[in-house]
């Protein structure tokens, strides 16, 4: 069954209103993250809007949630969509549509996701461009 939702990308006055019900997505994606953040260093952050917090809800509740940041490189400015985590894989769908938007308004020039390879299989349009290795020491 297909849920209809819609996607916000919250302003920093509003995290704390929905940062409870977004808190158990985005740790389902900081569990693959090597403890390089944890859910607090998000939710800092976010409220000093280096990252940016977006929440998709369908008629009944917050079902996925995303944090974002703009990477600013010499020639190029890339929406970069580092965690994200729900429980309604359709809702891939709205988010891509929404940080599209999103990254046309903040002058990016491509959206970059950061995940697991499943992710290809859900979203038209991206294509793997590197694979990343880590030596753990």
């Amino acid at each position: 069954m297909t849920r209809r939702s819609a996607v916000f990308g919250i302003p920093v006055e509003g995290v704390d209103a929905v940062w409870n019900e977004a808190r158990p997505f985005l740790s389902m994606a900081l569990a693959y993250d090597d403890n390089r953040f944890n859910i607090e260093d998000l939710l800092a952050r976010v409220k000093d809007e280096s990252m940016q917090l977006w929440v998709a809800y369908d008629e009944f509740s917050l079902h996925a949630a995303a944090v974002t940041e703009i990477i600013v490189f010499p020639n190029a400015r890339v929406l970069r969509c580092a965690y994200a985590g729900g429980d309604n894989i359709e809702g891939a769908l709205w988010f891509d549509q929404v940080l599209e938007q999103g990254a046309h308004e903040k002058q990016c020039s491509c959206i970059e996701i950061i995940g697991r390879r499943g992710w290809l299989k859900l979203l038209d349009g991206y294509k793997p461009t590197h694979t990343v290795m880590r030596k753990y020491l």
